[in-house]
């Protein structure tokens, strides 16, 4: 089953740590609704070591969540780097 991302469930988070995972932006967003899903890009890597490409996509079950994601965490600090948390754009 292919999930559908649409802009009004779905943010944008940059400006990410390369070597933060799904589960710790599951920990950080979901105060604010159910996530549905997470899409964390990899950077292509030879080492052991994989990071993130630095952006992800959160879906949540709601627009309101998202809504509250934007407002409560865009500028926010985490790992060092400041977030940009933003509607997704259609």
């Amino acid at each position: 089953t292919i999930l559908r991302q649409d802009a009004d469930d779905t943010i944008f988070v940059g400006g990410l740590h390369g070597e933060l995972v799904v589960n710790d932006l599951i920990a950080c967003f979901e105060q604010f609704g159910r996530i549905v899903n997470v899409s964390l890009p990899l950077r292509p890597s030879e080492s052991a070591k994989r990071l993130n490409r630095g952006f992800a996509m959160i879906r949540f079950h709601d627009k309101r969540s998202c809504e509250l994601a934007v407002d409560n965490m865009h500028g926010v600090e985490l790992a060092g780097r400041r977030l940009s948390v933003e509607p997704k754009r259609a």
